[in-house]
């Protein structure tokens, strides 16, 4: 719900006491929708958990969750997969993914792991040092000779 607080429930601190029947419809659709996005976020049996005590991965999915509550056009994530295990990563990119083909979001990406990008983006750019080394399809990318030497290796 957290997401969604700039859209108010009406009516200011008085109807917070009063707790009009409108205020109470407003909150209700608030609460139903937070459940929805924990729900298609893999998260939906967390709602009642206090964030600060949830291990690394799960607690990284609600930050997702509270991210895409009000759907963004464009969404950065910066090293969402770290501190993740592989059966979250997975999780993260298939939330991901359904985000860019379902709500029309864009994704920009910043992260460290290869494999998690290569798998999940459909266009890379390698930069080193500040300055691009590589942009293309994942494939392309991987292939290219400086990107092997600066970050994959070379054997």
């Amino acid at each position: 719900m957290a997401g969604r607080r700039g859209r108010g429930g009406g009516g200011g601190p008085a109807a917070d006491l009063v707790a009009f029947p409108a205020r109470r419809s407003r909150e209700r659709a608030r609460r139903e929708h937070g459940e929805r996005v924990l729900a298609g976020c893999g998260i939906g049996a967390l709602g009642s958990s206090y964030a600060g005590g949830l291990p690394v991965g799960q607690a990284r999915m609600v930050e997702l969750a509270r991210a895409v509550a009000d759907p963004p056009r464009v969404l950065l994530l910066d090293e969402p997969a770290s501190g993740m295990s592989a059966p979250e990563r997975e999780r993260l990119a298939s939330v991901v993914r359904r985000l860019a083909r379902e709500e029309g979001c864009a994704v920009l990406l910043v992260e460290h792991n290869v494999a998690f990008v290569m798998d999940l983006c459909a266009r890379v750019v390698v930069l080193d040092l500040g300055s691009v080394l590589a942009e293309g399809p994942p494939a392309a990318v991987r292939a290219d000779p400086l990107v092997r030497e600066a970050y994959l290796g070379t054997a």
